[in-house]
């Protein structure tokens, strides 16, 4: 089989900084080596320390500045430090990956186990977004919502919750732009798939149209 090429043959992120929620494992790690691999450099957000400080130990090869931090994402108030922390140096780039996909009966759940996956799944990225919109607001920029597939067609059983949070994201990332096209923002939802191993498999997009002719100097991802 042929190698592909590397990233930064293909596109390159050299003089921004993105951002990624949940990547001390999976996609989260993923996609933080592939902006890495593309010149980005990072600001990691992760409730698991010591998986970040892996991940940032792994991408100093790419020489590049990675910031770690860890956050629990179900606390509105943690968010906000995390601005706060991050004040003057926003980043260009926002991917809300970080999300829980529990399993539970219908008839079982109650409204702690409900909250738990609201307030991370989709919540928390309804918090990133405003302080991503507020902080960039006259720049413009990209947010990346990682979605799921279960939010449009329920593929497994014990997953509402799951499957609600991710329905809310799709129609948050519809509707985060109404009012403020003027300043450029884009926001894509992207949809993976779920099945009853936990992992996900494929990935669709669905996103609102963007303005037809951004100025010279929007980039987008």
């Amino acid at each position: 089989m042929k190698d592909l090429e590397p990233l930064s043959k293909l596109i390159s992120l050299k003089g921004k900084k993105a951002l990624i929620t949940g990547s001390a494992l999976g996609i989260g790690k993923a996609m933080a080596y592939r902006f890495a691999e593309a010149g980005a450099d990072l600001e990691l957000v992760d409730i698991n320390e010591r998986g970040l400080r892996t991940v940032a130990e792994e991408l100093s090869k790419f020489k590049l500045e990675v910031g770690i931090h860890k956050v629990n994402l179900s606390s509105k108030e943690e968010i906000a430090a995390l601005w706060e922390e991050l004040k003057g140096k926003a980043p260009d780039i926002l991917v809300n990956n970080a999300g829980i996909y529990p399993f539970k009966g219908f008839l079982e759940v109650d409204d702690a186990f409900f909250s738990k996956v609201m307030d991370i799944n989709l919540k928390s990225a309804l918090w990133m977004c405003q302080h991503m919109i507020r902080r960039r607001l006259k720049k413009g920029g990209v947010i990346i919502n990682i979605g799921s597939i279960e939010a449009l067609i329920p593929f497994v059983e014990g997953m509402a919750p799951y499957s609600i949070s991710k329905g809310g994201s799709h129609r948050s990332d519809q509707v985060s732009g109404q009012g403020i096209w003027e300043s450029w923002f884009q926001s894509k939802c992207h949809h993976t798939r779920g099945n009853n191993n936990s992992g996900n498999k494929g990935r669709g997009q669905g996103s609102h149209p963007a303005p037809a002719e951004p100025p010279e100097n929007w980039s987008v991802v």
